[in-house]
């Protein structure tokens, strides 16, 4: 128990602690970023910190060139949704639209080429470097008629003309529920850049073919076994985490075929109730109870139904499922712990891996969270797809502890078995000289009981004939005695 808080302890201390790598770098101060002592041969540096922030307002390069002296509403903080602004001076709101802007300083003279990694908005950006169009993600406008949502991530090769970088980005959302980009914006050498972004994608596309063949493995474990259902809800959930990465961060599914921004999220929902819909039935079949098997059914009523209306209704109203999701999420991770801690008091060795397995997840879990809700974090990406695969590997070494030991057992059972039908006869001539021995011995004990009774008997015979021989002895002089008392 100490080991296992020990290392619980270190997972806390582990994500509450920045990245000693990012804390060093640079952040953006009223819209501008200084990056003249960061750059130099191979760096990699996120665009986060205060933006100039203009709600309401889709400024392009000439407005500022003609305007010198615009004056933002407020420096917002990104990654971050525009939401989350506070309203001092400008109120947002989930519909909209407005503009981002950043200066970027670079060191004197510095010409190399550069690389940027864009994320994806909600829900359609353009942006523009030193005045130029690089690229976009839909289209945005003032109205929802003019926009059109779109998600992509977009890699692109810029050659700065100046020691300075104007970046403007013009965001707008009427089709989801929150509007501005959650994720950072990368800055690098065009090589370094690129190569996080290939590994990004490698490292993606092997998280789901690891996710996906052992899926099947454990679909395959429970066709075999069907009693076993804690492999096939296993099955189910670690499916929907492998399908998750073609709907987010790098959007792979571009890969495979051309979808709408509609379908990508829809999909991604979808994969979000597969997940949760199949860890919640992993878990109550882990540790059973009456109460929580009932919230799982519950659960899963909900999620069957929503998972429906996902197909039909627009993104901007299913889209607030999350406020459903969030505290399932608390719900199961609450229970998985508490679970198994109590099987650690319990002296059971499984649950030492579980808890420190499901500590993991659970720290995991609210590190993805806080990515979603454009909050800072560790790391700057979803990990949880990943970080399964650790869970997966251990689930999958206890499932061949487990089937060894069926194994085992079953091979102990079948050589019993093989001995007694070889010395089946030898067992029943054993058992018949058993059963006559102690036949003889209770026949023994009848005779010898026969004879104490005969034996009582004559003994009872001869002391009734003494009795009777004293009685007529007596009886003449008592007679006598009380003849003459009459007299």
């Amino acid at each position: 128990m100490k080991t296992t808080g020990k290392l619980f302890f270190l997972l806390l201390l582990l994500f509450s602690l920045k990245n000693p790598v990012n804390g060093s770098e640079p952040s953006a101060i009223k819209g501008v970023m200084d990056l003249r002592e960061a750059a130099h041969n191979d760096f990699l540096i996120k665009l986060d910190g205060e933006w100039e922030f203009y709600w309401s307002k889709m400024l392009r390069p000439q407005d500022f060139s003609e305007h010198k002296f615009l004056k933002p509403d407020l420096y917002g903080k990104v990654p971050s949704y525009w939401t989350d602004y506070p309203d001092d001076s400008v109120k947002t709101a989930g519909y909209g639209f407005a503009t981002y802007r950043l200066i970027v300083l670079l060191p004197a003279g510095y010409r190399n080429s550069l690389g940027f990694n864009m994320p994806v908005f909600d829900s359609s950006y353009e942006i523009y470097f030193d005045g130029k169009l690089m690229g976009s993600n839909g289209a945005p406008g003032k109205t929802k008629s003019e926009t059109v949502p779109g998600y992509e991530r977009l890699f692109f090769r810029f050659n700065p003309s100046s020691d300075s970088i104007q970046i403007i980005i013009n965001v707008s959302n009427f089709h989801h529920r929150r509007g501005g980009f959650w994720l950072p914006i990368k800055i690098g050498t065009f090589s370094e850049v690129q190569k996080k972004l290939a590994s990004g994608w490698a490292r993606d596309w092997a998280t789901i073919s690891f996710l996906l063949g052992f899926s099947l493995l454990f679909f395959f474990f429970f066709i075999i076994y069907t009693k076993d259902s804690q492999m096939g809800f296993f099955s189910l959930a670690t499916t929907g985490l492998a399908l998750r990465p073609l709907f987010t961060s790098n959007f792979l599914i571009y890969n495979i075929m051309r979808m709408s921004w509609v379908w990508m999220v829809r999909w991604e929902y979808q994969g979000l109730y597969l997940i949760l819909t199949g860890w919640f039935w992993f878990t109550a079949t882990l540790y059973p109870t009456r109460y929580f098997r009932i919230t799982t059914w519950i659960i899963t009523i909900i999620f069957s139904v929503a998972a429906v209306l996902t197909l039909f209704l627009p993104v901007r109203i299913f889209s607030y499922m999350t406020f459903i999701i969030y505290p399932l999420l608390i719900i199961l991770i609450v229970y998985s712990l508490t679970s198994s801690i109590r099987g650690i008091l319990k002296k059971n060795r499984v649950d030492y891996i579980y808890f420190s397995t499901f500590a993991i997840l659970s720290l995991t879990v609210i590190h993805d969270v806080r990515i979603s809700l454009g909050r800072k974090a560790v790391f700057s990406e979803y990990i949880l797809a990943y970080i399964i695969i650790f869970f997966v590997f251990i689930q999958a070494v206890l499932l061949l502890y487990k089937w060894v030991k069926s194994y085992s057992e079953k091979e102990k059972l079948q050589k019993e078995l093989e001995y007694v039908n070889r010395n089946l006869e030898m067992l029943v001539n054993e058992r018949t000289q058993e059963i006559n021995a102690r036949r003889e011995e209770i026949e023994n004990q009848n005779i010898k009981i026969a004879n104490q009774n005969k034996q009582l008997s004559e003994t009872i015979q001869l002391k009734n004939k003494i009795f009777s021989v004293i009685a007529h002895d007596l009886r003449s002089p008592v007679v006598n005695i009380l003849y003459m008392l009459n007299l």
